[in-house]
Order: structure tokens, then sequence, then C-alpha cells
């Protein structure tokens, strides 16, 4: 199988290379053609990591093939069998406690568009891994990437879809004016920092401690009244 990845920005070669790697059967070769070397070496690193046979070679200027032996399970330790009632429909892929925070929307600094692209890659990226992470938290501009017109938000319902649980930080959708352009999921949102029923009887002890504070001023302010008029009742 020959793959042809020029031109594809990291980590596109490689999802691609581990899809067909999966497909093939054992000592089936697959090709990469890519363009840079940066991708050459992210291959081999995962060629490795698997315990497959791989190997590189330069075929043009800009031009490099990389080639990968699939083997039995493709590097992956197999799996014991399972009974049929231990089976279910959506496997719980998420690794517990992994979080991933994303404060923008876009990856690094600079180019705003190259930043964007980055983004991208990264957020498609998470969507092919072998395990997910538990959650994923958008704060800052980052809120930018959950909302409709957003190149990522796809990607993010594809995640959500497998369990993982997308959180966008309410004060930021305020603060740029998103929050109509949220996409609107199945459960809401947390609101960061804050737990309603906690908030609501605070403000409840709030608004008794405000009135007895305003009956206390209001005595105050008669008893004072009368005291100075005793003392200009006095003085005349």
């Amino acid at each position: 199988m020959r793959l042809d990845e020029r031109g594809k920005q990291c980590p596109l070669p490689v999802i691609e290379a581990k899809k067909a790697l999966e497909a093939s059967a054992p000592g089936e070769k697959v090709e990469v053609v890519v363009d840079n070397e940066i991708a050459v070496q992210n291959l081999s690193k995962m060629a490795d990591h698997k315990g497959l046979a791989v190997c590189s070679e330069k075929t043009g200027e800009r031009e490099f093939l990389v080639t990968i032996t699939a083997g039995e399970g493709n590097g992956e330790a197999a799996e014991a069998p399972v009974a049929a009632e231990e089976v279910t429909c959506t496997p719980n892929g998420r690794r517990k406690g992994m979080v991933v925070v994303l404060s923008s929307n876009q990856m690094g600094q600079g180019d705003e568009a190259l930043g964007k692209l980055l983004m991208k890659g990264f957020v498609f990226a998470l969507t092919q891994q072998d395990m997910l992470p538990e959650t994923i938290l958008l704060y800052n501009s980052g809120a930018f990437l959950s909302c409709e017109g957003s190149d990522n938000l796809e990607d993010l319902k594809t995640l959500e879809a497998q369990g993982v649980e997308i959180l966008t930080c309410g004060t930021c959708l305020n603060h740029y004016g998103l929050a109509e352009k949220r996409h609107r999921r199945k459960r809401k949102y947390r609101q960061p920092y804050s737990n309603i029923r906690l908030r609501r009887d605070t403000q409840k002890r709030h608004r008794h401690s405000h009135s007895r504070k305003a009956q206390r001023r209001k005595v105050n302010a008669y008893e004072s009244a009368y005291r100075r008029t005793e003392e200009h009742s006095d003085r005349y």
C-alpha cells in the first residue's frame, strides 16, 4: 500500500499511516511519501513505538519514502477474548484524570493563520488517539473553538460523542459575546468557579443581612436626628 502524504500538515501523515497499518495483513509493507524530514522522524517514532520494522530514504529534492512493515496486531498486544455479555456498544477509551486545556483559538504566537491551522491539526489529532482525554477545558479565546463557524467544532463534536466532556468558560463566552453562538450540547456547560445552590443560599443570606443593616441605619438616623433637635432646642 502506498500513501502520498506530501503537502499535509503534521500529524496527518502519521494518522493515515496508522490507519493503513491497521488495515494491512502481517508482513505487508506500507509506503508513505512525505516532503519533509520532520514527517519522516514522526513516522519512524510511531513505527518504533509499535515495534514495527521501518526504513526511510530520500528519493528527491523534497521527497522522502518511509516504508513500514505491518506485524501481528500491528505491534499492539493481543487482547484476551471478552465474553459476549461484557461487550458494550461504546467502549470507554478515555483516560481518567487526563484534562486538555486550550486557552487560545490558535497555537503559539506569530502568524495568526498558521496558529489556527496548527490548532486545527492538534484537535483533529486528539480524535485519533487510542486513549482520549476525560475532559477538554476551553477558556479565554479558546472559547471560540466550540462556537458556530469554528473549524474545530466538528472534531469537538466527535470527541463529545465518544464521551469526552467539553467544558467552555461561561465568563469567557460572555466577554467575547459568544453565548448565543456556542454549540448547544445536551448537557449544559458548567459555570466556572461557582455552585448554583451555594450561590443562591449566599444571596438569600445577603438579602436578609442587607435588610437588617438597612433597618439599623434607619433607626440610627432617627436617633441622630432626634439628638440634633434636642441640642438645637437647648441652644436657643
